[in-house]
């Protein structure tokens, strides 16, 4: 949407046709901030039961619409996360741009983002091994994904992986996907519960960190991403029976227990060392700006130590591609950085 000039104030019904239980006046916002009030299809009786019985049918978007039932609420009155808020705003986008979305998100975030172990199930191949899911302790790898992905489409039919997912996160919220004009609209946490336009804002060990979280049969997901100190966190799980929020709680906690004592607001930008280069595909130096360095550690997304040294340079020809924060300890302080390994 940032390439065509809309107003997320537009209505949808000035470019979609009328749906259903499907308010035309409702904001193209509201629709990405999940005010709008539209019922989720996953609570339509018979949505899931149906998905279960007919593995291998392939649904169109126009067929997973009648899916939404009566409105859950009046558009603006609060916020409600659903499913179909998603599927309409693809429709929107393809009606809007005239591409195939899962082409777009191809061509204009994956290839160019190296997102390599990451594609559109249904309409993209398979791209390496998919972790079995498991629902209520079984395993349900041997059902057909076609009608569990085409239903979710926009909603939540791609696959990847935590590494894909972490280098994701360090694009678009480091500039390399939206405009800051964009970019501060998806961060719009106005909401009372703190949706933003596709993301959301909470707090997570005493911090405010924003994420989103995802499920789908078999498999849940949760992002997290920590705007002081830059540390991105995804737990995937391909089971129910876990509790995602409490392991996501554990890792969290200990990477903001290791790695971000002594920060501040401010954290000392005129002292702060300089990382360079910064991606790094090897060698790394660091300016220490004639500061009395006591420890230099580099940390995994979980909170290992994986290098510690001295010295104003490290080589890291041992470490795997990835993004990692490295914690310089010295006479003026605690700094904080992120670095990538590529």
């Amino acid at each position: 949407m940032q390439r065509k000039q809309i107003n997320i104030n537009d209505s949808i019904g000035k470019y979609l046709q009328p749906i259903p239980n499907v308010n035309g006046k409702i904001k193209i916002g509201q629709l990405l901030n999940h005010s709008s009030g539209i019922a989720d299809i996953i609570f339509y009786p018979g949505y899931v039961d149906t998905i279960q019985n007919n593995p291998n049918r392939l649904f169109t978007p126009e067929e997973i619409l009648k899916f939404i039932g009566p409105r859950a609420f009046a558009p603006g009155a609060r916020t409600e996360y659903s499913s179909s808020n998603y599927i309409i705003a693809g429709l929107l986008f393809e009606k809007l741009s005239g591409q195939n979305i899962a082409s777009f998100i191809r061509d204009s975030i994956l290839t160019p983002n190296n997102l390599d172990s990451t594609f559109f199930d249904v309409e993209e191949t398979v791209l390496g091994t998919i972790a079995h899911p498991w629902l209520s302790g079984v395993d349900i790898d041997s059902m057909p994904r076609t009608a569990m992905s085409s239903s979710a489409w926009t909603t939540g039919a791609i696959y990847s992986n935590a590494h894909d997912m972490v280098k994701w996160y360090d694009a678009i919220m480091n500039g390399r996907i939206l405009d800051q004009p964009t970019f501060d609209i998806l961060t719009d946490f106005s909401q009372p519960v703190g949706y933003g336009h596709g993301i959301n804002k909470s707090k997570l060990d005493g911090r405010t960190v924003w994420g989103a979280n995802g499920a789908i049969l078999g498999y849940r997901s949760k992002m997290v991403y920590d705007p002081a100190t830059k540390a991105i966190l995804c737990v995937l799980m391909n089971t129910h029976l876990v509790d995602i929020e409490k392991i996501t709680r554990d890792i969290f906690s200990t990477l903001n227990n290791n790695i971000t004592t002594g920060l501040s607001e401010n954290n000392f930008m005129e002292d702060k060392p300089l990382i360079y280069p910064n991606p790094s595909s090897g060698k790394i130096f660091i300016d220490t700006k004639n500061q009395e360095i006591e420890s230099i550690q580099v940390f995994s997304t979980i909170g290992q130590v994986v290098n510690e040294f001295r010295n104003d340079f490290s080589i890291l020809d041992e470490l795997p591609k990835g993004v990692y924060l490295i914690k310089i300890k010295s006479n003026k302080g605690v700094f904080v950085d992120k670095l990538v390994v590529e």
